[in-house]
């Protein structure tokens, strides 16, 4: 009867460790399949508000003027103003990795552009200027 007894207990004790150990290992491959996928497929690009995005821009360029203190400068005619590219946009993640190595380029992400604006004032008091960078 004691045997018997002896091996009802190595047996509990075998689930007691058995049944965590396969919770924790199971929860490692979710983690770890997780991460791979998301190594795999990369980050995904931003979505972005058009009209949020220009009030925050606006606001962040005032701002700018403010802290320089050029309230009265204009924009000069030869900034090159506003650039839609819709091939700065690379696939992220190591699927696309074959693509990096064509001939043909790289395609770019479908429904994503990359928005630039360069400007340039006129109208900058002396006293404002300072001379060009030199590197």
């Amino acid at each position: 009867m004691t045997q018997r007894r002896r091996g009802l207990g190595r047996r509990r004790t075998i689930i007691l460790v058995a049944v965590p150990a396969a919770g924790l290992a199971l929860t490692a491959a979710v983690v770890i399949a997780h991460l791979l996928e998301r190594i795999w497929n990369g980050h995904p690009y931003p979505v972005a508000a058009p009209a949020a995005t220009a009030r925050r821009l606006d606001a962040r360029t005032q701002a700018v003027y403010d802290a320089l203190g050029l309230p009265r400068t204009e924009l000069a005619d030869y900034g090159t103003g506003w650039d839609a590219d819709v091939d700065d946009c690379p696939r992220h993640g190591l699927r696309h990795l074959p693509d990096g190595l064509r001939d043909s380029g790289i395609p770019s992400e479908p429904q994503t552009v990359k928005i630039s604006d360069r400007v340039a004032l006129q109208g900058i008091p002396s006293s404002k200027r300072r001379p060009p960078c030199s590197g």
